[in-house]
Parts: structure tokens; C-alpha cells; sequence
């Protein structure tokens, strides 16, 4: 039996009976006529619009000159030397007890000696002890004393062990550092070594020679703020750069990005695009440089995929070397090497100089081989994201380190399409709301980790502006009666973002449940509709099949393989991954585990917490509101802003498995509708016609009204029943 329309209730009982009316009244009669602003209503109503965007952007200006001479004020630390120390770390020395103390002798490379700090090994967690460090002259006298608790201690982590007065001629004068346990420690920690090549003596741990030194680092000068040292900040951003990059050109960068900022408040919304476009470019193009080279996480391996496309004209294979050739090209490994990129933070850096030019960029002006082998970490993934930077790679000359800024180009590219859908899915939740579609557009360009991987080299640029195309129709496809092609759409989306990386296949489930629910709400429903739409979603995932050339399945090889399984080589990050060898469903999920939400975890909470303490409440009353007849019901936004996280959906950590659900296995909710609508058939309605018990909805014909309600009369008389009413007459 078919249902008819009926009038639109609230899922709850209402707080009063409805009013009932004549089943024959005809539709017309209840709506309010409206008459359009005169000309002279919409140019006031323009000005006061102005006015008030002129304030706001007055505002917002305060408020950033505010925050940016609080930023400039606050404590930087000592100001790092242009040449540091690059040590690599070694295996962990002996452990520290009261009776067996570590000491390591140590030269001043500069004046001003102020600190000393070294990676702390825990033993996962050691809390019952507490360490004496003591730092002495040449003469023996004491420079520095501090006690620390183990407790306060991280593991495997860099901490400042001591500091003390700047010492003002301590350059080339010899230190002794010397770390003991308290007496009565029932746990000990110890202090991570250095390979050779440190320049530093072995140490001894409790009066014995040992193979390897203290991985240490001296520190230099006193606490300064953060004024004080961007100059210094400026000029090493100058060097290993391309050649128009100087402090005069980053100072002007940053400033026409502020002011930007505070137009897109002030411009009308037909500029605001092209303000938020232009300040998401600018943002991109300073990350790009700003940035060293070969610094963005596994850059040297995307970039080693690009440089084989140009230099040899082919698509790298996983498992197979064009030549017997290594992996990386002889320039590739020369710029590792002077860039240090093997050395333990924060010596893996470049040797800066006290000019514009860099310590070590007349090494990189020599001609060196540039053809590699092609068997990368990276080389299973699909050409899609590295032709276009291949392009870029042989359209420019000059050192390794201008190619790797003009092929970053292509990731800011990406990002700015990535900020333009944010921007129309900003526009679908809220409608009625320009400003908050260009704040959430604002952040998404704004977010640090989104800043960084689509101003590297990484395909990680396309997973997420594929995953924000797929959120987008995930949002279109929720609509009851949308585009029978939007499936196709949806395909191509999602074969865009396999195309990246495999863990865009998390998009999937959200296409699917867009599609579900938008199938659930459309009248009448169809079971044809299913084999149609997997039929074009299946045809644009096709699209991803391009992915098979990159290794997914070993096709030349006669057999299928699972991706990351064993026997097949894998990228370094998934090697990480444990029980990645065993089992079918361990190597699939591998590639998921390596995906990490790009939003702060305190992000994630607040949005996690502010959905049922503050959303929920103001959706009562405003229903509650509604039904007196004061307002409009509201349709439910904060919900919908957790579907944000789609293009980086919060899959579960890299390392270990736990198999117990968290809130980062969460799939993100998606908006009801455009309208408002909390079920299927339902129809907005406003306080005038509720009052009336009438939907409100485009006027009929007064010959078509009463044909329907004769038709459905009783169905209509069942709709107007209370809720928790099961039949019998109403009096």
C-alpha cells in the first residue's frame, strides 16, 4: 500500500495538540503573500551590509596585529648556529646508576655557552629514579647543577638536560658533563650514543671506555624573543633557495597574505573567491619555499619517481632496475648528503652561511649523473601525480634544490583546488551563511599539515583533493531525486583518489552512504535504480585501474599480489606496519593503518564535544520554537561540520592494532538534506503553517487539492493523529 504525503510532524510528541482545519481547505489559503524589496529597501539594505563588513574587517585586523605582537614577544630559546653538529644516532650506552655514572668530555664551539641537550632512553617509561647532572670547567669548578626526575622524562626524545649562565668566552675551551643516579633509584634510564664521526671522545660509563659518545648538542646564547632572531630566520630561508627568493620578497608575501585575510571579510562575496584563491596561492607558494628542500616526508622518494619519468621517459616498476642502476640518482644522493638529511634532528639541516648564499650551494652548481634505476619506495604507486611534476622537473634548469621548488608547484595547485570545493561545501552546509563557508574555507588552507603536503612533493596532494571531490557528492548524493549521473561522478572521484594512494579507498563507504541515503529519500523508490548506479559507480572507478600498472597486481610476473604482501616491496612507511606478512586482511589494511588525521587531536575533541553539549540543546529548542510558531526550524549544521574530515578520514594509528572501536574509526556524519528534513517525505515547514497543521509547499490548483484529499482522505486524517495514537476516531 502506498503512503501519501502527509503534513510534516516532529520525531517527538509536540508540546501541544495541532490544530486541526477542514481536509478540503485548499493550500492557498495559508500562504502569506509576500512582497518583493522595493529598489530603495535593497540598495539600504546593501550599505548596512557594508557597514557592517567594513567593522568586521577593522576587527579582524586588530585582532591579528594583536596576536602577531603577542607571537613576536613570547620566549624563542637560544638561537641555533649556522653550522651544527650532524650527528646520527648510534645504539643506546650502558645504564645510569648511582655507582656507574656517564661522562663525556665536550668542546665549546662558540661563545656564550648556555645549555646542553641529549635523547633520554627510558626503558618505556622508567619513573622511580632521579639523575644528577653536573657540568664543569676546564678547572673543575662547576658551571651548572640540576636534578631530574625520571618521571619527567620522554622516551626516545630530545630534552634539555641542563642550563646555566652564558658563558662569555667558552669558545674552545673543554666541558666534562657528567650524569649520575641518586642513591635509592630502583630504575635507571640512560642516554642514547652517536656513531662515529661525531667529533666527540668516546664516553666513559662507570670508569669504563666506551665505543661510541653522547649524542649531544651544546646550545648557545640566552632566551631571546622571537623578534629578535626573525632576521636571522629570514636570511637562512634565502639560502638553497631559487634565486628571487630574499627576505625583502618573504616579508612581502607575508604581508599581502594578511591583508588578504582581512579582505575576504570586507570585499562582496563575487571578490571573495578570488581572495580566498589568491591568499590559499600565496600561502602555498611561501610554503614551498620556505620549506628546505627534500624536507617533506618522504620527499626524496616521490622526487626519485619524477626524475626517473623525465630523465628516461618510462614508468618506474616496483622490483625491477632499468640497468642495474640504484634506486636514487647520483644527484639525488649528493644533495642528501649535503643537505644531511641522515643526521638525528636538528642536525639534519644545511650548513648556512652569513650571506645570502648557503655553506655548501657551490657543490651543487657541478653536473652529476642524474639517471637512476627507478626502484624507489615509491615507484608501486600510479604516474597520475608525477607527470605533471616530470613536466615541471625538465622545464627547469639549474641546481637539484630550484627543481624541487618549481615541481612543488604541482602540489599548491592541488591545494588550491582542495581549498575551492571546501569553499562549495562550506556554501552546502551553510547556506544561508557566506561568512561561515569562507571561514571553513579559510581553514582548511590555513591547517599546518594540509599547508605542508601540498607544498612538498607527495602524492598525498591528490588523495586529498580527490577526497574532497568525493565528499562533495557524497553531500549532492544525499538529496532525494539528484542526478542519476552523480554515481559516475562519484566513481571518478574516488578512482581520482585510488590513484594517489590505496587509502583512498576509505571514500568509498561515504559515497555508498550518500547514495543509500539519498536513495531512502526519494519517493517513489525503485529497486532499478541499484544496478544503474553501480553500474556508473563502477565505470568511474575503472579509471583507477591505472593503478594496476603500478605494482598492485605483478602482471607481468603471471600471478596476483596483494599490495605490501609478502615478497613485494613496499614503501619504507609500510614496512613499519606490523603483520604485514601474514593473512590477506593484514596486507590490505596495511596501507589504511599508515593514514594519520590531519587535524589537531584537540581539534577533533572539541568537535566530538561541542556536537551533543552545545548542537543538540539548540536543536530542542529551536523545534520547540518552531512548533509555537516564533521561527523556522533550523536544520542541523553542527553535525554536518564533522564530515569536514572526510578527505582525511581518522583511520587508526601506524603503529600496533587494536582491534577495539575508538572514536578515530568513526565515519563522519553528512547533512540530511539542503532543507532541513530529519526523514524521508518530510517537508519544511515555518510557524504559520504549523500552527495551521499545513506543509508548506508550492501552491496547487484548487481542483487538484480536493481530487487528492478525496483520493487520501483517510491517510491524511491518520497523519493528523498524535504520535503514540494507534487508531480510533478522534473527537
Amino acid at each position: 500500500m502506498r503512503r501519501a504525503v502527509g503534513t510534516a510532524r516532529l520525531p517527538w510528541r509536540p508540546l501541544s495538540s495541532p490544530t486541526r482545519f477542514p481536509v478540503d481547505q485548499p493550500l492557498t489559503e495559508t500562504l502569506p503573500r509576500v512582497d518583493p524589496p522595493t529598489v530603495v529597501e535593497s540598495a539600504s539594505r546593501g550599505l548596512r551590509s557594508w557597514s557592517r563588513r567594513r567593522v568586521w574587517a577593522a576587527l579582524l585586523a586588530v585582532a591579528i596585529a594583536v596576536v602577531s605582537a603577542i607571537v613576536l614577544q613570547r620566549p624563542a630559546g637560544p638561537a641555533s648556529l649556522d653550522r651544527e653538529p650532524h650527528i646520527s644516532r648510534g645504539p643506546a650506552l650502558p645504564p645510569i646508576t648511582a655507582n656507574a655514572p656517564t661522562e663525556q668530555a665536550f668542546t665549546a664551539r662558540a661563545d656564550e655557552l648556555s645549555g646542553i641537550v641529549a635523547r633520554v632512553g627510558t626503558y618505556g617509561g622508567a619513573t622511580r629514579c632521579s639523575v644528577n647532572v653536573v657540568v664543569s670547567d676546564p678547572n673543575g669548578a662547576v658551571v651548572g647543577r640540576r636534578v631530574i626526575r625520571c618521571r619527567d622524562l620522554v622516551d626516545n626524545e630530545l630534552r634539555l638536560l641542563i642550563r646555566f649562565r652564558p658563558l662569555p668566552r667558552s669558545k674552545g675551551e673543554r666541558f666534562h658533563l657528567t650524569v649520575s643516579a641518586q642513591p635509592g633509584a630502583r630504575q635507571a634510564i640512560s642516554l642514547w650514543g652517536a656513531e662515529s664521526g661525531s667529533r666527540l671522545p668516546p664516553a666513559l660509563s662507570g670508569g669504563k671506555l666506551q665505543r661510541q659518545s653522547v649524542a649531544l648538542i651544546t646550545e648557545y646564547g640566552k632566551r631571546r624573543p622571537l623578534v629578535d632572531i626573525v632576521g636571522i630566520a629570514l636570511r637562512r630561508m634565502a639560502q638553497y633557495r631559487v634565486a628571487w627568493w630574499r627576505p625583502p620578497v618573504v616579508a612581502g608575501m607575508m604581508m599581502t597574505a594578511t591583508l588578504l585575510l582581512v579582505a575576504l571579510v570586507a570585499v562582496p562575496r563575487r571578490l571573495s573567491v578570488a581572495a580566498l584563491l589568491s591568499l590559499a596561492l600565496i600561502k602555498g607558494v611561501f610554503w614551498t619555499v620556505a620549506m628546505p628542500p627534500l624536507q617533506g616526508p618522504d620527499e626524496s622518494s616521490h622526487f626519485a619517481y619524477s626524475q626517473f619519468m623525465a630523465e628516461e621517459g618510462a614508468i618506474p616498476r616496483r622490483g625491477t632496475s632499468v640497468s642495474g642502476l640504484p634506486p636514487y640518482s647520483d644527484e639525488l644522493r649528493r644533495a642528501e648528503r649535503l643537505l644531511h638529511r641522515e643526521a638525528d634532528p636538528p642536525g639534519n639541516r644545511p650548513d648556512f652561511g652569513p650571506g645570502s648564499r648557503g655553506a655548501d650551494e657551490s657543490r651543487f652548481q657541478s653536473r652529476i649523473s642524474r639517471r637512476a634505476g627507478g626502484d624507489a619506495s615509491a615507484a608501486g604507486y600510479s604516474p597520475v601525480y608525477y607527470a605533471p611534476a616530470s613536466l615541471l622537473y625538465r622545464a627547469t634548469s639549474g641546481p637539484i634544490y630550484t627543481r624541487i621548488s618549481t615541481m612543488r608547484l604541482w602540489s599548491v595547485a592541488l591545494g588550491l583546488l582542495s581549498v575551492w570545493l571546501a569553499l562549495l561545501i562550506g556554501r552546502r552546509l551553510f547556506p544561508e551563511s557566506e561568512g561561515a563557508a569562507l571561514a571553513l574555507a579559510v581553514g582548511v588552507a590555513l591547517q599546518p599539515m594540509f599547508s605542508q603536503q601540498t607544498a612538498v612533493i607527495n602524492n598525498d596532494a591528490l588523495v586529498i583533493a580527490g577526497g574532497f571531490l568525493c565528499l562533495l557528492v557524497a553531500m549532492k548524493l544525499v538529496e532525494p531525486g539528484a542526478s542519476r549521473w552523480l554515481p559516475l561522478l562519484g566513481g571518478l572521484a574516488l578512482g581520482t583518489t585510488l590513484l594517489g594512494k590505496p587509502f583512498g579507498l576509505a571514500m568509498a563507504p561515504v559515497l555508498a552512504f550518500g547514495w543509500l541515503v539519498g536513495w531512502l529519500r526519494s519517493h517513489p523508490r525503485t529497486w532499478k535504480a541499484w544496478p544503474v548506479a553501480l553500474a556508473r559507480f563502477g565505470l568511474g572507478v575503472g579509471v583507477g585501474a591505472l593503478r594496476l600498472s603500478g605494482g598492485v597486481v605483478d602482471i607481468a610476473r603471471g600471478r596476483a599480489r596483494v599490495p605490501f604482501a609478502t615478497g613485494l616491496p613496499a614503501p619504507a612507511e609500510a614496512r613499519q606496519l606490523p603483520g604485514t606478512e601474514a593473512g590477506l586482511g593484514r596486507p590490505v589494511l596495511g596501507p589504511l593503518r599508515m593514514a594519520r588525521p590531519t587535524s589537531p587531536r584537540v581539534g577533533l575533541q572539541l568537535v566530538a564535544l561541542g556536537d551533543p553539549s552545545g548542537h543538540r540543546p539548540r536543536m530542542c529548542m529551536a523545534a520547540a520554537r518552531s512548533r509555537r510558531g516564533r521561527t523556522r526550524t533550523k536544520r542541523p549544521i553542527a553535525p554536518t561540520t564533522r564530515s569536514i574530515g572526510g578527505p582525511d578520514t581518522p583511520l587508526p594509528p601506524r603503529s600496533g592494532v587494536d582491534p577495539r572501536p575508538t572514536p578515530h574509526h568513526r565515519i563522519p556524519g553528512f547533512p540530511t538534506n539542503r532543507e532541513g528534513r530529519h526523514h524521508p517525505g518530510s517537508v519544511r515547514t515555518d510557524g504559520a503553517s504549523r500552527r495551521r497543521g499545513v506543509a508548506r509547499a508550492p501552491a496547487p490548483s484548487a481542483r487538484s487539492t480536493r481530487a487528492r484529499h478525496r483520493q487520501h482522505g483517510d491517510r491524511h486524517e491518520r497523519d493528523r493523529r498524535p504520535p503514540g495514537d494507534l487508531g480510533g476516531p478522534h473527537h
